[in-house]
């Protein structure tokens, strides 16, 4: 039976949370406020390098000499050379991303890992400003279960393995470091509730764990066993449509 491991994975990156939000007061858990609106999180901005002759500032424009007449051309001449056709000075369409996710909305995600297995990842969705989103997984080590959280940047909503991401919270920034810690306190263990661990058990555990501390808050008389089937259901819809899916939770208050 295999059991998960914490000492052999390399130590988690902390968010980037001022110090003073990680004590939060109790009643922030229980009364936050759910529907508010912020704005949307822009794709990074694309800019154009300069041109090899803009890096040197070896050619100007009075040196530019005009080029050769075509000699099967008998119509061209010194006095009418043949025009160059400048370049174009556009930047490049910026990539839209594949997911379009809530700021500090907590997602359910699944993906693909180039098998026919499905992963299953907590995803914090946040601004690049703060340190990036915070994405909370587990990975098959040598045989052992190993905790691996990270920050990921802007690049979640623009990779290509996440096919369904379906949201369950929306937890506002002062929560976001003691979320990071309670979600690193969920041990990693086989469970009769949820059978051997994987990635799909512990996700469906940290939404437990999370539901009891208030982080979440699941519908009264649903469990994360609908939650479960809802994920299921959005990652097959989105296999059949070829389109990566987002859908907010009708299980959970968001």
């Amino acid at each position: 039976m295999r059991v998960g491991i914490r000492l052999a994975c390399p130590a988690a990156p902390l968010p980037i949370i001022p110090s003073s939000s990680r004590n939060p007061p109790a009643a922030l858990l229980r009364n936050r406020s759910r529907h508010s609106v912020s704005n949307a999180m822009s794709p990074p901005s694309t800019t154009t390098s300069p041109s090899p002759d803009q890096q040197s500032g070896e050619t100007s424009s009075s040196e530019t000499q005009p080029p050769d007449p075509d000699p099967d051309n008998t119509d061209a001449s010194p006095s009418n050379p043949t025009p160059a056709v400048p370049s174009s000075s556009e930047p490049a369409p910026e990539t839209p991303p594949r997911l379009h996710l809530d700021p500090n909305g907590l997602y359910v995600i699944i993906s693909t890992s180039g098998s026919s297995k499905l992963d299953w990842t907590l995803y914090l969705h946040r601004p690049p400003s703060t340190g990036g989103g915070l994405l909370f997984a587990i990975a098959d080590v040598l045989g052992l279960w190993c905790y691996t959280p990270r920050t990921t940047g802007a690049s979640i909503p623009y990779a290509a393995e996440p096919v369904a991401a379906v949201k369950v919270a929306t937890v506002e920034p002062l929560l976001h470091a003691p979320l990071w810690e309670t979600v690193g306190k969920v041990p990693l263990e086989n469970t009769e509730r949820f059978g051997g661990l994987d990635g799909r058990a512990w996700v469906l555990r940290v939404l437990e764990e999370l539901d009891d501390k208030g982080f979440i808050q699941i519908v009264p008389g649903k469990t994360v066993r609908e939650i479960q089937a809802e994920v299921v259901f959005h990652a097959e819809t989105a296999f059949l449509v070829g389109r990566a899916r987002v859908q907010g939770s009708q299980y959970c208050v968001v």
